[in-house]
């Protein structure tokens, strides 16, 4: 089963699926004005959506594919336990970078810990990299929650 996820995943990558999928569903909202500049995070400094989207298309990192919720956020995510129960709010779910899951959590984190002291924050955001054994990729991360802009 894994071997065959694996040349999914590859042949959706060497076609450029995954890439070009993403790229039209954010043209066609910035075409059908779907595009709530009011809701954009605060360090977001383009002016118009088709920038962003411009910029993105020219920034776009190396994928590293993988199966993804599409929305992966606290409010999504059942958690009894101390483990993940369940998810909601799987329409985005699919192959995608796994950076993209990433970032929206880290984003996630960050606001749903609402007034929490920033080093609280800091250390929950310390804990999911531990947990996930990997280090932030910082750059990835902001490019994914520009991304989101989009959607």
């Amino acid at each position: 089963m894994e071997e065959e996820t694996n040349e999914i995943v590859k042949i959706a990558s060497d076609n450029k699926l995954l890439s070009d999928n993403t790229g039209k569903i954010s043209l066609f909202n910035i075409e059908n004005d779907l595009v709530d500049m009011a809701d954009w995070e605060e360090k977001n400094e383009f002016a118009a959506p088709a920038e962003l989207h411009s910029w993105l298309t020219l920034n776009k990192p190396e994928e590293d594919i993988c199966f993804t919720h599409g929305d992966y956020c606290m409010p999504n995510i059942f958690i009894g336990n101390n483990k993940i129960t369940g998810f909601i709010d799987t329409g985005r779910g699919g192959l995608a970078d796994k950076w993209q899951d990433i970032a929206l959590c880290v984003r996630s984190l960050n606001y749903n810990l609402g007034d929490r002291a920033c080093a609280e924050k800091d250390e929950y955001i310390r804990l999911l990299f531990s947990n996930l054994d990997i280090q932030p990729d910082w750059e990835k991360i902001d490019y994914f929650i520009l991304l989101d802009e989009l959607f």
